[in-house]
């Protein structure tokens, strides 16, 4: 502009300004909406706003809880901390002078000190994650990890269990996330599984197996299994394939009746005897047994690409 000579203008205003380029302008931004530098239209309309609160979780001001929030018990709400719309915040978890995006879930016992967690990510129970450090869309922090000071987590990364992460996370994972443990798919209903990846878990078993032959479904008698079972039936029957819904049902009679009724395969949900949140998925070949590594790496590639 000085080059071409172009004309220079300024404007003197007493009203709030902030450049923000870096994460702790941003963060301290933030925190002056708080303390009421700002002037915001519709300041705070939404503030808890439909949240569950419980009586013994503790907020201590100036903080904003965003509409639709479940904060359990014992959770700590510290000064300066600003959680999104539609989060959860689970037992004995501190959040202070963090910012939490719409839609995290912040697992049992978790510390976290001056840290932005971004959209739908989750960090499970007894996870720390320190000063100035920031966890991308879409990320996942096993239990027991530790996240460093100015760490910077890009979106959609795996973090797994007891992990020390002290260097940005920029491509890949820290470790590979499998969906399969020693015989079985295994998480938290509505976090882990979810009707969506339950529908497409259905989808990938049908076309890794023979569409030609019916799949049997079972579960145990509870709600969640059921709940399962059924988006799990939708992913089965929009790839084309049917099913013979057995109902409640053990293990041992969903081996039987894949092998009586010819079937393709069969699918045993069940709930965790010790967490009525933790949910089972037992896949089954068509000879009745546990379905072999080289199929569930066929069909973790489809869910990958969620085929």
């Amino acid at each position: 502009m000085l080059k071409e000579k172009a004309p220079m203008f300024g404007y003197i205003t007493d009203s709030y300004w902030s450049d923000i380029g870096d994460l702790k302008t941003y963060m301290n931004t933030n925190f002056d909406a708080l303390d009421g530098k700002i002037k915001l239209y519709n300041k705070f309309s939404g503030n808890r706003l439909n949240s569950q609160i419980s009586n013994e979780a503790k907020i201590d001001s100036p903080v904003y809880i965003g509409e639709n929030c479940t904060i359990k018990n014992g959770a700590v709400i510290k000064p300066y901390s600003i959680i999104g719309n539609n989060c959860t915040i689970e037992e004995g978890s501190t959040i202070k002078r963090s910012i939490l995006w719409d839609m995290v879930h912040i697992g049992k016992n978790n510390e976290l000190r001056g840290t932005i967690i971004c959209s739908k990510s989750i960090t499970k129970n007894n996870v720390d994650i320190y000063e100035n450090s920031i966890v991308g869309d879409e990320s996942e922090i096993s239990s027991s990890a530790l996240i460093r000071p100015n760490i910077k987590i890009w979106p959609q990364k795996y973090v797994e269990e007891g992990s020390i992460i002290n260097k940005n996370l920029v491509w890949g994972t820290k470790g590979t996330k499998s969906f399969f443990g020693s015989k079985d798919i295994k998480g938290e209903i509505n976090i882990d599984i979810t009707p969506e990846f339950c529908t497409l878990l259905g989808s990938a078993f049908v076309n890794v197996v023979k569409k030609s032959r019916p799949i049997i479904l079972t579960c145990d008698n509870s709600n969640a299994s059921n709940t399962i079972k059924n988006s799990i039936i939708s992913g089965i029957t929009s790839s084309g394939s049917n099913v013979f819904d057995c109902g409640m049902a053990l293990l041992p009679m969903n081996r039987y009746a894949v092998r009586t009724y010819n079937a393709a395969g069969g699918i045993h949900i069940w709930t965790d005897t010790d967490n009525e949140n933790t949910v089972h998925i037992e896949l089954i070949d068509q000879n009745g047994s546990n379905i072999s590594r080289g199929i569930e790496k066929k069909i973790e590639q489809l869910l990958i690409r969620e085929d």
